[in-house]
């Protein structure tokens, strides 16, 4: 029996899709073909009432149709049609945070100018997973309601998801899915709907809540339809369970009366196998895209703020725009072959306007900065776009000329590299190029490079070529030192290549490629067995529940040798195959870095269902994993309770426990020591908390775009055929991820030192050899956005603690700061900063300045 007076709300909504049904411009189209039938159903029937779950979707449409912008305006007003707060529906677990803002930022904006309204409550119709901090990125944003529709519990459907920071947000999630009323045919015929089990699955639903029962009806770009409201009025006549049209807010208005609602935390990892392996000729773009905007927001505002170039804040919001957009959670429908090729086209977009703006705004700086070596000497200015002093690796290209005739370039085939104060700096060519003039490009280690600022170096002409000691002691095959014996793990000395420097020993065996290493500082092998691998999967559908022939693939190896050990690194070359995919890793151990770079090169060919993997076999017992995630960290262990797959098109849950998607890096650590992997690419899988297994490519086709060929059908293959990089740095270290910074690996392996060479070292300067231009003054709190404010020209800074330990802050910036104003995310302005910032709080400050 149903529990009397309590009412089920039902909230009829089209899934708004980007590149599923069709084109961009056709779901575009679709939609406007929606909102219009929404807008006439709403004025013909009171009881009528309708989602628009996406904004691009009504932007598309009030651009289209001005004429109808009232009338739409006055239903968002009457609560009868209710507007989601998302530009466009980006996956949550594999963003960087920054994007997550945007995408709420956006939006917003746009509802606020142009539809003189707000929203409070967020729907994520088919998102796989959600990340743990959204609930604090939805409070300071004023959203305060949120709707899941995967993975979340399947016991309660209703509570309060709360953020590491203490940040809640009533959560409904929709255990039977997004499509519940519509795959029970709601709308239907009577001979045609599915009464009695609709009946059945509300009754088992109210047995898991005191609270109203909310139903979605809808699925991808389907049209509102009439028939809905009257079988509604039909079934309330004849039924004990009350059934009433609603939008989200609506029912949360009256599901945050019921008493005693609970409060869950943690992260939801994907029901889905993660797209990055299966749309890598994009997906791999979201991180240089988002960073290279974010480097060039910062340095923007600092060419600005200086003078030199105005703030082109209208790029900035087009290339995010667009980039959101290329990130949308679709992309393996009909749309799929068009759709792929626009969402590459967004993200090289993005990238493009963000070096062009980073390019400049760096140049106009770096030909202002003091010369104090001469007039003979080619500056290196190196920018470092994050919020700590960097020693890092410096890539720099430079171009000599001479004094009179720029092609007079005799003197500068020997140079030696100085910094600032004149003391001579190791450094390694790694090209020389020689015609009208002489270009080098050159590997050096830049120390005390500041916070969001620069440092000075200098190439100066020589008199004698610089003779430079080697990274790395280099074992080949069949050395032994004197009165060396080998030992019983490693017999075949002959088969193996040593590498050894001050922090490590690398160990290459040539006949399969297996690498082992051991830290020498704290004696512990650290990895024992790190290889690429691939296992073969039955079928090849991209949302398949995931399950395996059995039949794995060694990395067939071809060559292995060393490449380079020069002064600054040494790298040993493995060349391989793994079935048809040719496969090349370069191994790169540093002479002043405590550090091991991975690089992996898969010439991936299509039509195959292999999943290709680097492992990491981590020789760390008693562990404890943690890794980036959007704005913050997580562990391993934190999870929403009672989550999870359910349906056909996700993962079994035994793979689903093991996967994760990471931002930036991962560390396993015990009390005493750790290791830390810094990666470009976010799929992993850990087994007992000690084996990270990265998922590199995943060969798929997609079910739901069908190629007719000759009367015959063929699917389209994911990824298509190229060559695809993964980065990797690997770092051992004592004690815990905190202890280490472990979190500050991943945000340099992904943001590298910039490095501005300048031709012109006797025209007047203005800024010193060395600058910060901004930094905070405690090492847990990472600075992620300095940008001219949204609402007005002063500069918007935004930065999270990441420790969890709450600090008492000062921001230290270039110009002097009249007031400090905390704002929300959306930039409103709130009260004036008292300098502290509470534990895993994402802050933003408006920085009002002279």
């Amino acid at each position: 029996m149903s529990i009397p007076g309590r009412e089920v709300y039902v909230v009829p909504f089209s899934h708004l899709d980007l590149f599923w049904l069709g084109s961009q411009e056709e779901c575009l189209s679709r939609g406007n073909r929606i909102i219009n039938e929404a807008i006439k159903i709403a004025e013909e029937d009171k009881n009528f009432h309708f989602l628009l779950e996406i904004v691009i979707f009504v932007k598309n449409f009030v651009e289209s149709h001005p004429e109808k912008v009232e009338e739409l305006k006055k239903l968002i007003k009457d609560g009868k049609i209710e507007v989601g707060p998302r530009w466009s529906g980006i996956y949550q677990n594999p963003q960087s945070g920054e994007d997550l803002v945007r995408n709420i930022l956006y939006a917003k904006e746009f509802l606020r100018e142009f539809l003189d309204t707000d929203v409070e409550t967020a729907n994520l119709g088919d998102l796989p997973g959600y990340t743990p901090q959204y609930p604090q990125i939805l409070a300071k944003t004023g959203i305060h309601n949120i709707i899941l529709t995967r993975g979340g519990s399947k016991n309660i459907p209703l509570y309060f998801w709360q953020a590491p920071d203490g940040s809640k947000v009533l959560t409904w999630h929709s255990i039977n899915g997004y499509g519940w009323a519509r795959d029970r045919g709601l709308h239907k015929d009577k001979e045609k709907m599915q009464r009695k089990e609709l009946e059945e699955e509300i009754k088992e639903m109210e047995r898991l809540t005191p609270a109203p029962i909310l139903m979605h009806w809808g699925i991808d770009l389907i049209l509102p339809t009439k028939n809905l409201s009257q079988n509604i009025k039909e079934w309330n006549q004849r039924s004990e369970i009350k059934l009433k049209l609603a939008t989200p807010t609506q029912y949360f208005l009256e599901a945050k009366k019921v008493p005693g609602i609970p409060t869950t935390s943690g992260e939801v990892p994907s029901v889905w196998p993660p797209i990055d392996m299966s749309k890598l000729n994009y997906a791999l773009l979201d991180i240089p895209a988002t960073n290279t905007l974010l480097s060039a927001e910062k340095f923007a505002t600092i060419s600005y703020l200086l003078g030199f170039l105005e703030y082109p804040a209208e790029e900035f919001k087009q290339a995010w725009q667009r980039l959101l957009q290329g990130m949308d959670h679709n992309g393996n429908g009909q749309g799929a072959v068009e759709g792929d090729k626009r969402k590459l086209e967004y993200h090289k977009m993005a990238i493009f306007v963000g070096e062009e703006i980073l390019r400049n705004s760096l140049r106009v700086v770096a030909e202002n900065v003091k010369v104090e070596q001469g007039s003979q000497c080619n500056p290196i200015v190196v920018f470092n776009s994050l919020s700590w002093n960097r020693d890092d690796i410096a890539k720099a290209h430079v171009t000599f000329h001479g004094d009179i005739e720029a092609f007079d370039i005799a003197k500068y085939r020997n140079v030696v590299l100085k910094d600032r104060e004149g003391k001579e700096t190791p450094f390694q060519y790694l090209d020389v190029r020689e015609g009208v003039s002489r270009d080098v490009t050159i590997s050096f280690y830049a120390k005390d490079v500041p916070s969001i600022g620069y440092n000075t170096f200098y190439l100066v002409p020589s008199d004698k070529t610089p003779n430079y000691e080697k990274s790395c002691q280099i074992s080949e095959p069949g050395e032994l030192e004197p009165g060396e014996i080998e030992s019983k793990k490693w017999p075949l000395r002959k088969e193996v290549i040593v590498l050894e420097n001050e922090y490590y020993v690398v160990r290459v065996n040539k006949l399969t490629g297996i690498i082992d290493i051991t830290d020498k500082k704290i004696k512990q092998e650290i990895i024992q067995g790190m290889k690429l691998f691939a296992v073969e999967e039955k079928s090849a559908n991209l949302w398949a529940r995931t399950e395996f022939t059995g039949r794995t693939f060694e990395n067939a190896i071809n060559e292995v040798k060393i490449v380079e050990n020069g002064p600054i690194s040494a790298k040993v070359s493995i060349k391989g195959k793994i079935r048809e995919s040719a496969t090349r890793q370069e191994i790169i151990l540093y002479k002043d870095i405590a550090r091991i770079d991975v690089v992996d090169i898969i010439n991936w060919e299509a039509g195959q269902p292999l999943r290709i993997q680097q492992l990491f076999p981590l020789q760390i017992r008693n562990s404890q994993v943690n890794y980036g995630i959007p704005y913050g960290v997580n562990s391993f262990e934190n999870v929403q309770p009672d989550g999870g797959p359910k349906r056909r098109d996700e993962i079994p849950e035994n793979i689903w426990k093991c996967s994760r998607e990471i931002q930036k890096w991962i560390d396993v650590s015990n009390e005493k020591y750790g290791v830390v992997i810094a990666s470009n690419q976010r799929a992993v899988e850990v087994e007992n908390l000690s084996l990270i297994k990265f998922n590199l490519v995943r060969g798929t086709q997609s079910p739901f775009c069908k190629i007719i060929k000759d009367g015959r059908f063929e699917y389209l293959w994911n990824p298509p055929k190229g060559e695809y990089i993964f980065r990797f740095s690997l770092r051992s270290h004592k004690g815990d991820w905190k202890k280490a910074k472990s979190y500050g690996d991943g945000w340099e392996l992904v943001n590298p030192l910039i490095c501005v060479s300048v031709n012109d070292p006797v025209s007047k300067k203005n800024l010193p050899p060395q600058k910060s231009f901004c930094n905070v003054s405690t090492d847990n709190v990472l600075i992620t956005v300095l940008k001219k404010g949204e609402k007005n020209d002063q500069p918007i800074l935004r930065c999270y603690e990441t420790e969890g330990i709450p600090k008492k802050i000062k921001i230290n910036f270039f110009k002097e700061i009249k007031s400090t104003i905390e704002t929300n995310l959306l930039e409103d302005e709130l009260k004036p900063f008292q300098g502290q910032i509470n534990k895993n709080e994402i802050k933003t400050l408006s920085l009002h300045t002279k």
